[in-house]
């Protein structure tokens, strides 16, 4: 992706080692999910508030969820990973 910065690409690559690909979404779309999650943070939402959000919009598994938010938190907002890492 042409317009990509390196926090993206570092997001994309930890998705892809982690075996969450996205035949049917472009890089855009992934990444603007992954601003999404931090957006959900700066709204109060709760960790199930979230991956309930990640879930619908990405078609992912529980798991996968919960990675990709991880993911998000780290490189996009990190102030919120305690959110992130709630039981």
């Amino acid at each position: 992706m042409a317009n990509a910065d390196a926090t993206d690409d570092v997001f994309l690559q930890a998705l892809g080692q982690q075996g969450i690909t996205f035949s049917n979404l472009s890089n855009q779309t992934v990444v603007s999910a992954g601003h999404g999650v931090c957006q959900d943070w700066t709204n109060g939402a709760t960790l199930a508030q979230t991956l309930a959000d990640v879930k619908s919009a990405l078609a992912l598994t529980d798991s996968n969820s919960g990675y990709f938010i991880g993911a998000a938190t780290q490189s996009y907002c990190p102030q919120y990973v305690s959110k992130a890492t709630q039981s």
